[in-house]
């Protein structure tokens, strides 16, 4: 009987042994760090889709972007004109012609396609004196209408809203129409039409 007891006991204390010693080897669970809490994060929150800003309308070419030329500013160009084709001074007369793109013509093909202006009639000192006198002066628009006037500034690619003229008609003799496009600094012709005809 005693020798039973001591063999129970024998089997106890190993089996206790034999627990102590798994507690003992398994890793401790890391400690969480401090400050820290065990709920995951909230996930981040889609960035939300920002509704495209409207699309700005295209600037109306009709309308003016700079303060419109006097009728006296633009007489004086004409005046201006009519001296430097007299005097064939084409590089002047360049500046105050538009062509519709940024290279200005040869002072040959000036003198080829300009020289006879003074000749044909198409400007003249009385003539400009009876437009600063009779003639309406206004938005290119307005004094030879919206079809015309788009025209002549398409055909030089510029803006019909800065473009400004004066219309003459003499029954029975003929009618004058000047163009001017402005940029506000400068009057450049983009039509003149039997100023010199005038009477």
């Amino acid at each position: 009987m005693r020798s039973t007891v001591v063999v129970v006991s024998f089997v106890v204390v190993m089996m206790l042994g034999c627990s102590k010693a798994k507690e003992e080897s398994a890793p401790a669970a890391p400690a969480p760090a401090e400050g820290s809490s065990d709920k995951a994060p909230p996930a981040a929150k889609p960035a939300e889709s920002k509704p495209e800003p409207p699309a700005q309308p295209a600037s109306d070419p009709t309308k003016p972007t700079h303060p419109a030329p006097s009728k006296e500013a633009a007489i004086a160009r004409l005046e201006e004109v009519l001296a430097a084709l007299e005097a064939k001074d084409w590089d002047k007369v360049s500046g105050m012609f538009a062509f519709g793109s940024d290279d200005k013509p040869s002072p040959e093909k000036l003198e080829k396609k300009l020289g006879r202006l003074i000749e044909i009639g198409e400007i003249s000192a009385p003539g400009i004196a009876l437009l600063a006198k009779s003639a309406t002066w206004g938005s290119l628009i307005e004094v030879m209408g919206q079809e015309k006037a788009e025209g002549f500034a398409r055909n030089f690619k510029v803006p019909v809203g800065d473009c400004y003229g004066f219309r003459l008609e003499q029954p029975d003799v003929t009618t004058a129409t000047v163009g001017f496009h402005w940029d506000g600094s400068t009057l450049r012709l983009i039509r003149l039409n039997n100023v010199g005809k005038l009477k």
